[in-house]
């Protein structure tokens, strides 16, 4: 599945997810697919995986990145310019 299209909701993936976009945030649910990649010009972006993915991409030039990940171990990279804290 290959979803394109400013902002919005991606449902039930099993396959190749890739979503660039513009503006406006991206949240997807139940997502089982292998590789997900996710890009937000301006919004936050908001995964909800249903399975443990072999690659995670995700990024935001302004807003809040929330990959919800199941269970597993994983190896984590993240950099960030402009970040805050909760």
């Amino acid at each position: 599945m290959r979803a394109l299209c400013k902002g919005g909701l991606v449902r039930s993936a099993s396959a190749r997810v890739g979503r660039p976009g513009r503006d406006g945030s991206i949240e997807g649910n139940r997502i089982s697919a292998r590789s997900v990649s996710v890009t937000s010009r301006n919004g936050n972006v908001d995964l909800g995986l249903a399975a443990v993915p072999d690659l995670v991409d995700v990024r935001s030039g302004g807003g809040d990145v929330e990959p919800g990940l199941p269970e597993s171990k994983y190896v984590v990279r993240t950099a960030a310019k402009n970040a805050t804290s909760p």
